[in-house]
């Protein structure tokens, strides 16, 4: 089914299916993936986090078990954290989403293959569900939003602006 998350000030946005990871009986170098949307049913943008819920993560050896997100264009937002092992944890805060849209995403479970001994973690189970909650998108810093321009500006020309009247460089 459909996870309905909550809002004071704007309606629900809907998580869809697939918001739950599960597996048994991982070995070294396994994956599991699950592709979810998100739906805005607003008017205006919002922003939006993402929770882990329902978490059972039975590997000893914590640091093997990673997840990684990304949109579906591609981008990833998240690349090999490691997996929960509580409630709650959040994944993600500050994505948004336009209006009247739908985003996918997919999240990829992944029991690393190192070298050293994995036995103890071979064939145990991890579970969990992403929920998600409305959240005040950030504003971004003076700063990055000059280096955003810039980083679009033309490099290639050596034009100065110059004022009249002024003899200074």
């Amino acid at each position: 089914g459909s996870t309905v998350i909550g809002s004071d000030t704007v309606k629900d946005i809907i998580i869809s299916n697939g918001t739950k990871v599960t597996s048994q009986k991982m070995l070294p170098g396994d994956t599991v993936t699950s592709n979810f949307t998100v739906q805005n049913q607003n008017a205006v943008s919002i922003c939006f986090g993402l929770v882990w819920t329902d978490v059972l993560n039975e590997f000893t050896r914590k640091q093997d078990l990673v997840f990684t997100l990304k949109e579906e264009n591609g981008d990833t937002l998240l690349e090999n954290v490691k997996f929960p092992s509580t409630n709650n944890q959040t994944i993600i805060e500050g994505l948004s989403i336009p209006a009247k849209t739908t985003k996918k995403y997919i999240l990829t479970v992944t029991y690393k293959s190192v070298n050293e001994d994995q036995t103890t973690d071979m064939n145990k189970k991890f579970h969990a569900t992403i929920k998600g909650k409305v959240t005040e998108c950030k504003k971004p810093k003076a700063t990055e939003t000059i280096s955003n321009l810039a980083s679009g500006a033309n490099k290639s020309s050596t034009d100065v602006y110059t004022v009249p009247g002024k003899t200074s460089s």
